[in-house]
């Protein structure tokens, strides 16, 4: 009888020691979820202000875009402007040269300007050359 006390007294403290253990190891469980917790909410928080950082670089993109696409209309508007103004350049120029007695000829090399009859007036970049003829 005493032995089978001595057997549950023994149990009963290795109960014991196993229930502190246990009870040990699930607060420093515990504190160690705790702690990952609150490093987890600091990078949710961190994550939080970059995305909205992001969002408010996404809209002003956006603006810029919008911006752009409004000045590329405007471009295109004034180039077709201008295509028109140098149109009618063209055309003045080809009526003022007829009007007194000249001839245009466009896209000629310097070789054959030089063939072409006195009085001349060529321009190598625009190969025009502008001549009375004989």
């Amino acid at each position: 009888m005493m032995a089978e006390l001595v057997s549950l007294l023994g149990l009963g403290i290795s109960i014991i020691a196993a229930q502190f253990i246990t009870t040990r190891s699930t607060q420093n469980i515990l504190r160690s979820n705790q702690r990952i917790l609150s490093s987890n909410q600091r990078i949710l928080s961190s994550n939080q202000r970059i995305l909205e950082g992001i969002r408010g670089l996404s809209r002003q993109n956006q603006k810029l875009l919008q911006q752009n696409q409004e000045i590329l209309k405007d471009i295109h508007a004034l180039q077709k402007e201008m295509a028109l103004c140098l149109r009618k350049i063209d055309v003045g120029m080809r009526a003022n040269a007829l009007m007194h007695g000249w001839q245009r000829v466009d896209g000629i090399s310097p070789e054959e300007a030089r063939r072409l009859p006195e009085p001349k007036v060529y321009d190598e970049k625009l190969q025009i050359c502008y001549y009375k003829p004989n």
